[in-house]
């Protein structure tokens, strides 16, 4: 895992490969994300079905949908997810989770964490990210999100945790 300061803010960065030249923008993000967030993590299905469906209603065309098919099918199979996939088994896995939590200046976060799972020695929470380029703009913008959800799910647990962008 690269480790990237953003500021204050230390986070883990992984990538999963990507298709040279594939599809890029909010909607294709948005479906990929949909995917990642509703798969079943246990085994390595094939989403397509799922994203026939939903590629459709954000009016993407058919190309589109495959190669957002094939990003989260890399995801599914990348490390990050498969440990994930092993604590969803023994019920510490937590996807789309809402978290609340009052920041040390007394601001109020409220976001929707991608994923979040215990393992040996505390959680790792990660954010998935489409962005073809991670700039230094929204390296710490996405750096202090995650290091954000983070915090709140180590303050909720008393567990050490740590923050992850997962690259898709």
């Amino acid at each position: 895992i690269a480790s990237l300061d953003a500021g204050d803010l230390v986070f883990g960065v992984e990538r999963v490969a990507r298709v040279e030249g594939r599809p890029r923008g909010n909607r294709f993000g948005e479906l990929v994300h949909h995917l990642l967030a509703t798969a079943r993590l246990e085994a390595s299905p094939s989403v397509m079905a799922e994203a026939t469906v939903r590629g459709r209603a954000l009016g993407l065309s058919e190309s589109d949908v495959a190669a957002a098919v094939v990003a989260a099918e890399r995801a599914l199979a990348h490390p990050v997810l498969v440990a994930a996939a092993r604590a969803e088994a023994r019920g510490e896995c937590r996807r789309e989770c809402a978290v609340t939590h009052v920041l040390d200046d007394d601001r109020l976060l409220e976001g929707v964490i991608d994923l979040a799972y215990r393992e040996e020695g505390g959680w790792v929470v990660v954010d998935f990210k489409t962005d073809a380029v991670l700039d230094d703009e929204r390296r710490v913008a996405y750096g202090r999100q995650v290091a954000s959800y983070a915090a709140a799910v180590e303050r909720a647990t008393g567990e050490p945790t740590r923050g992850l962008l997962l690259m898709v």
